[in-house]
């Protein structure tokens, strides 16, 4: 039996422990520079950023345990939308933030533990997060993107532009971009979907990376692996200049081109050959990994 003198005690504790104590509701709005700079910062839960076309931010969502509340200022063109937390509190606490910026935005987002979700923003975006899993939506302008253990999902809209996307262990499924990409990532697995590429340098130690697209007129593209398996499909198999090398991985291609030993008594492959006028290069190198290389037409 519980002694009458505890029972205020006990209710004290079960209050503490009750999720509508630890969770504070947000609703806030600001002005902004229709073309100005966002940066946020989450460090646990989620961040969804959202463009639009009013010259305002609104911020809305909950704030979890152990937090002190919600930085949201605005200083000219930059607003910074920070969750603070509690000093001495271990940052245990989710908190999911929606934020509505003007679609011209530049965008900067931050966390630890943080998912991250951007559409609709048309500026540059700068997205980084260690544990969390990023999506975004990228248009004409640059995004740049790192994650260490979390999944990406990028998808373009066949605008040219700069996208740079490093990972450790996630996967990376990448779709709809054109231009120029750079992709480093250490045992994650890469997919590329694109349209016109005009630069590709590509990175992996032991993730595998696939790209497929259109190869412009004096584009390039340069991966290397050490343990990955490489596959490239072009839409366009003319006037290609393509230099491959393995140390122990397999060449395979689709233009009926030989593969030859680096050396007559010890390991490696080459692939070696050009097409036209060889105004589009593929550079493509492994050391355990194979490498396929083919294009439709």
């Amino acid at each position: 039996m519980i002694h009458k003198y505890l029972l205020p005690f006990i209710a004290m504790v079960l209050i503490g422990l009750s999720p509508s104590a630890s969770a504070e509701d947000i609703d806030e709005r600001n002005s902004a520079d229709p073309n100005g700079h966002v940066h946020v910062s989450n460090t646990a839960g989620t961040v969804t950023v959202i463009g639009w076309g009013e010259d305002e931010i609104e911020v809305t969502g909950t704030l979890g345990e152990g937090t002190r509340g919600l930085e949201f200022e605005r200083k000219g063109r930059h607003t910074t939308i920070k969750v603070l937390y509690q000093r001495g509190s271990h940052r245990s606490g989710s908190s999911h933030l929606v934020v509505h910026v003007p679609e011209n935005s530049e965008l900067s987002v931050n966390g630890v533990a943080t998912d991250i979700e951007v559409t609709g923003v048309l500026g540059v975006q700068r997205l980084e997060t260690i544990s969390g899993e990023i999506t975004a939506e990228t248009f004409a302008s640059d995004l740049e993107a790192k994650s260490v253990s979390g999944d990406m999902v990028i998808h373009g809209h066949g605008y040219e532009s700069l996208l740079t996307v490093s990972t450790v262990s996630g996967d990376t499924e990448i779709s709809g971009v054109a231009g120029e990409l750079e992709t480093t990532t250490v045992s994650g697995d890469v997919e590329i979907e694109a349209g016109k590429i005009t630069r590709a340098r590509l990175r992996t130690t032991a993730g595998d990376v696939e790209i497929s697209g259109d190869l412009v007129s004096g584009g390039r593209i340069d991966c290397e692996s050490i343990n990955g398996e490489i596959t490239v499909n072009l839409t366009d198999g003319a006037n290609l200049d393509v230099d491959i090398e393995t140390f122990n991985g397999d060449i395979e291609n689709c233009f009926g081109e030989k593969v030859e030993r680096k050396s007559r008594y010890g390991p490696g492959r080459l692939l070696r050959f050009s097409r036209g006028d060889g105004d589009r290069t593929v550079r493509l190198k492994s050391l355990n990994g194979e490498i396929e290389i083919c294009a439709e037409s």
